[in-house]
C-alpha cells in the first residue's frame, strides 16, 4: 500500500511539473507574440516615435545629464533645459527615480523606453496570473487567460506607443493587489511579519507610481484596488483586514514620496489648472454604450471623439484606447449560456447558493464599475459639480479613469470562465481566448501610430555623446520658435530638443503652464545669451521662485539677479545651487529620507530571515 501511495505521489509530482512547464512555455510564447506585435512602433516605419515622446525623451536625457554631473542621490530640484529654467523634481510628470530613467543611465533613451515597455508588460502579465491563481484560487488555465487579456490591454499598449511614459506603472496594479490581498492560514507566529512584508512591498509599488510621474493616476488606481477587494469578498468571502493594509501601504507610499508630493503641491498651487472645462458624453445611456464600445470593439477609438461635448481642444485617438477586443465578450456570452444551461439541467436556483453578504458587497463593486461612466457623462449641472471637487477640478479630461475598468472587467470574465464545471469546455474557452486575443491584436489597424512624427535622433545622438565622450552641453542661450509673421509660437513636436545644442526652448512643451502656455509668465526673458544682463537681471529664470517664492523673496517667473551669477552658472551646467525651502518641505524631506532608510533596513532583514528559513528547510529535507 505504501509503495502504491509513493508511486501515485511521484506520478502526481511529475504531472504537476509537466503542467507547470506547459504554462511556462505558453506564457513565453504569448510574450514573444506581444514583442513581435509591438516592437515595430518603437520606432515606427518612418523611424519616428509617438508625439508625446517629444516631451518625455528630453526629460530622460535631462535626467541623464544631471546623473552624469551629480550622481544618483543628489536631488534634481530644477532644470535649465526647458522654458528658460523650471522646476524638475516638483513637476508631477518627471520621473528621475524610475525604471526608464535608471535604464537610460546605461542604455540610449530609445532602448530604455522599449525595455521599460517589455519589463512592465511582463510584470502586469505575471502579476495578474498570480492574482488569479493564488488570491482568487482559479485554475492555471483561467489565470493564463486573464493575464493574457490584461497583457494586451489597449490602455497600457497605446499609452506607451504614443509616449505617455508615466503610465508604465499601470501594469503594477495586479501586483499591488496581490500583496494587499494575500492571506496566510498556517504558521500563525510569523503571520504578522509576512503581512508587514506585503504591506511594505505594496507601499513601495504605490510610491513608485508617484515618483515615476503617474501621480494623476494614483487615486484611480487605489479605487481599482478597492474594487478588486470587493470582488474577492463576493467570490471568496475573505476575512483579511484590507482597510488596515491599504491605509498602511498608502501612509508608507506617502512617506517614500513626501519630497515630490509636497514640492509638487507648492508648484501646482502657483499654477492651478482649474480653467479647462471637463468634456463628456451627453446622457448616462450614451456614456455606457460609449465605454462598452471602446473596451470591446476594436477600431471604436478612431471615431470616439465625435461623441464628445464640452471639449476645449481635440482629443485624439490614443485618448480612447482601452480595448481588450471582442474575444472576451464572446467568452462571456458562451460561458454564461453554458452556466445557465447547467443550472437549468440540474434544476438548481443559482441564487440559492448566494449568501446575503455577497449581495451586500456586490453593490459597492458595481458602483466602482460605473464610476468612470458617471464621471464622464455630461449634464451641465453635473459638470459644474465635478468642477467644484478639489482633486477633479484640475483635470482637463476624466476619460483616463476608464482604465480602472480593465482589471475589474477582466477579473469578472476570468471568474465566469472558472465557474464552468466541465473541464474540457473550460479548456477550450481558454485556448480560444488566448489565441483570439493575440490574433486580433496582431491584425488591428494601427496606421495612426505608424504616422507619428517625433524623431528621436537628436536625443539619441546627444546621449551617446554624453556617455562616450562626456559631452554635456550647458545652457548658454534662450531660443524660441517663430511663425511666418516673426511672432513667438509654441514649439512643435521636438521643440524641447533644443537643449542638446545648449539652448533652452522658451516656447516650451510644458503642460503645467497649460497646453497653450496660457499661464506661462512671459516677463523679461528673451532669446539670447543667458548671462546677458538687463535691469539687474540675468536672462535666465530662478526656478526656485516657481515653487518656494515666499521664502526666496521672489515671484514665479523671476530671474537670477546679477549678484547671483555664480548660482546661475551652476544651474545652467546642471549643478545644484543654494536656495531656501519652507519648513514644511524640510520636514517632508526628513520624512522621505528616514522612511527610505528604514524601508531598506526592513527589506534587508526580510532577505536575511528568508535566507535562514531556506537553510532550515534544506536541512529538514536532508534529515528526512
Amino acid at each position: 500500500m505504501n509503495i502504491m501511495k509513493e508511486r501515485c505521489w511521484l506520478y502526481f509530482k511529475k504531472l504537476n511539473c509537466s503542467y507547470s512547464l506547459l504554462i511556462s512555455f505558453l506564457a513565453s510564447l504569448i510574450l514573444f507574440f506581444f514583442h513581435l506585435t509591438f516592437k515595430q512602433y518603437f520606432s515606427n516605419i518612418n523611424d519616428n516615435l509617438g508625439h508625446d515622446y517629444g516631451y518625455f525623451l528630453p526629460l530622460l536625457l535631462n535626467g541623464y545629464y544631471w546623473y552624469k554631473q551629480n550622481g544618483f542621490f543628489e536631488l534634481p530640484w530644477f532644470t535649465p533645459s526647458f522654458c528658460g529654467g523650471i522646476p524638475y523634481l516638483p513637476n508631477p510628470q518627471t520621473m528621475y527615480y524610475s525604471i526608464p530613467q535608471f535604464l537610460s543611465f546605461y542604455l540610449d533613451p530609445l532602448s530604455s523606453i522599449y525595455l521599460t515597455f517589455i519589463l512592465f508588460a511582463i510584470a502586469g502579465f505575471a502579476g495578474f496570473y498570480f492574482l488569479l491563481k493564488i488570491i482568487f484560487k482559479t485554475s492555471s488555465g483561467a489565470a493564463l487567460l486573464g493575464s493574457t487579456i490584461y497583457l494586451f490591454n489597449g490602455f497600457y499598449i497605446h499609452r506607451m506607443i504614443i509616449g505617455h511614459l508615466t503610465y508604465h506603472s499601470f501594469m503594477l496594479i495586479p501586483f499591488v493587489a496581490f500583496f494587499l490581498l494575500r492571506s496566510y492560514n498556517n504558521d500563525t507566529k510569523n503571520n504578522n511579519f509576512k503581512i508587514s512584508f506585503d504591506i511594505v512591498i505594496a507601499g513601495i509599488l504605490i510610491s513608485y507610481m508617484m515618483n515615476s510621474g503617474a501621480g494623476n493616476f494614483v487615486v484611480p488606481s487605489l479605487i481599482c484596488l478597492v474594487g478588486i477587494w470587493f470582488l474577492l469578498k463576493i467570490y471568496k468571502q475573505t476575512s483579511i483586514n484590507f482597510w488596515m493594509r491599504i491605509s498602511s501601504a498608502c501612509v508608507l507610499a506617502f512617506c517614500l514620496s513626501a519630497t515630490k508630493i509636497i514640492s509638487g503641491l507648492y508648484y501646482l498651487s502657483n499654477f492651478p489648472r482649474t480653467y479647462y472645462p471637463l468634456p463628456g458624453i451627453e446622457g448616462f445611456f450614451n456614456t455606457l454604450i460609449f465605454v462598452l464600445k471602446i473596451i470591446f470593439i476594436p477600431g471604436s477609438s478612431e471615431t470616439a471623439a465625435k461623441n464628445i461635448v464640452n471639449f476645449p481642444f481635440i482629443l485624439e485617438q490614443h485618448e480612447f484606447e482601452f480595448g481588450i477586443t471582442y474575444i472576451p465578450l464572446l467568452i462571456i456570452v458562451v460561458s454564461l449560456t453554458l452556466i445557465t444551461f447547467d443550472y437549468a439541467k440540474r434544476r438548481v436556483n443559482p441564487l440559492s447558493r448566494v449568501q446575503i453578504t455577497q449581495f451586500i458587497w456586490l453593490i459597492p463593486f458595481i458602483s466602482i464599475l460605473f464610476l468612470p461612466i458617471i464621471l464622464n457623462m455630461y449634464y451641465q449641472d453635473w459638470n459644474s459639480l465635478l468642477k467644484s471637487i478639489p482633486y477633479i477640478k484640475s483635470s482637463s479630461s476624466l476619460f483616463r479613469w476608464i482604465g480602472i475598468e480593465i482589471p475589474l472587467v477582466i477579473l469578472c470574465i476570468t471568474l465566469i470562465v472558472e465557474s464552468i464545471k466541465i473541464y474540457q469546455v473550460r479548456f477550450c474557452l481558454v485556448i480560444f481566448g488566448v489565441i483570439g486575443v493575440v490574433t486580433v491584436n496582431m491584425q488591428v489597424d494601427r496606421t495612426y501610430y505608424n504616422e507619428q512624427l517625433y524623431n528621436p535622433d537628436s536625443i539619441i545622438m546627444a546621449h551617446y555623446a554624453a556617455r562616450d565622450k562626456d559631452v554635456i552641453p550647458g545652457i548658454n542661450n534662450i531660443g524660441v520658435d517663430l511663425d511666418e509673421y516673426n511672432q513667438y509660437r509654441i514649439a512643435g513636436i521636438g521643440g524641447n530638443d533644443l537643449f542638446v545644442f545648449g539652448i533652452s526652448q522658451l516656447a516650451c512643451n510644458e503642460a503645467i503652464f497649460g497646453y497653450k502656455l496660457d499661464k506661462f509668465p512671459t516677463g523679461m526673458i528673451r532669446p539670447g545669451s543667458v548671462m546677458e544682463e538687463k535691469d539687474g537681471n540675468l536672462n535666465i529664470r530662478n526656478p526656485a521662485c516657481y515653487v518656494f517664492g515666499d521664502v526666496n523673496n521672489c515671484e514665479p517667473g523671476d530671474h537670477f539677479i546679477t549678484s547671483q551669477k555664480e548660482m546661475a552658472q551652476a544651474f545652467t551646467n546642471y549643478k545644484p545651487f543654494p536656495f531656501e525651502m519652507p519648513y514644511v518641505q524640510k520636514i517632508a524631506n526628513k520624512i522621505n529620507s528616514t522612511s527610505l532608510v528604514l524601508t531598506i533596513i526592513f527589506i534587508i532583514f526580510c532577505g536575511y530571515k528568508l535566507r535562514n528559513n531556506m537553510f532550515k528547510s534544506f536541512a529538514k529535507i536532508r534529515n528526512e
